[in-house]
């Protein structure tokens, strides 16, 4: 019968303990499914193949298989996002000279 200390670490015979790895290695996949992107984005797969045809979503496809990169899904947001606030300021501002004077330039890209 193997002895054991009381944090659950096994004694070694030149005196040190060895703890006991319970823990695993989390693999993220470079790669997400649509259904891993729906989750992600808490939407249905439906509106998701909506957003790749109509919204250009980035995907990459593998025959029938499609994936999305979560680094290019996160750069479509943050650009989908700047182009909605530029819509919503020229909107809301619409004879403004933020425009002209460069303020929303960066906006823009």
């Amino acid at each position: 019968m193997e002895e054991s200390t009381t944090d659950g670490s096994t004694p070694k015979q030149d005196g040190g303990t060895a703890m006991e790895q319970h823990d695993e290695m989390i693999v993220q996949p470079q790669l997400w499914t649509i259904d891993q992107v729906g989750k992600a984005l808490h939407l249905g797969r439906t509106k998701i193949y909506e957003l790749i045809w109509k919204e250009n979503l980035p995907v990459q496809k593998f025959g029938r298989a499609v994936r999305v990169s979560p680094v290019e899904l996160q750069r479509w947001l943050e650009e989908r996002t700047r182009q909605l606030l530029f819509v919503l300021i020229r909107f809301v501002f619409p004879d403004s000279n933020l425009f002209k004077d460069g303020l929303c330039i960066s906006l823009r890209r």
